[in-house]
């Protein structure tokens, strides 16, 4: 293997984290990816569920839901896919216990 062909593959490995991290907090900050999904704050996530925001941390608790941490260390800092919610209200996958 050539020098070049060492830096190259150097340069692809740090490049490649990189590049995921900052679709990861470009998603995050509410910006839509390829697909189409795009990452919603919990209090508008609660209210396309119909419930407020504890019982959004007992879906995450649960399963139903995966939330995306952005950095920081507050919890004002998670997202949520928009696709996933809505996934779960047509499901209709929500405890009896909430608004609906």
């Amino acid at each position: 293997m050539s020098f070049e062909d060492t830096i190259k593959t150097i340069i692809a490995e740090q490049i490649d984290p990189l590049k995921k991290a900052l679709e990861d907090a470009l998603k995050a900050l509410g910006k839509s990816d390829d697909s189409g999904e795009d990452w919603i704050r919990p209090s508008r996530a609660a209210k396309m569920l119909g419930v407020d925001t504890k019982t959004l941390d007992k879906l995450v608790k649960c399963g139903l839901l995966t939330p995306c941490f952005l950095p920081g260390d507050g919890r004002k800092d998670r997202r949520f896919i928009r696709g996933e919610i809505e996934e779960l209200k047509k499901l209709n996958k929500l405890p009896k216990y909430s608004r609906k």
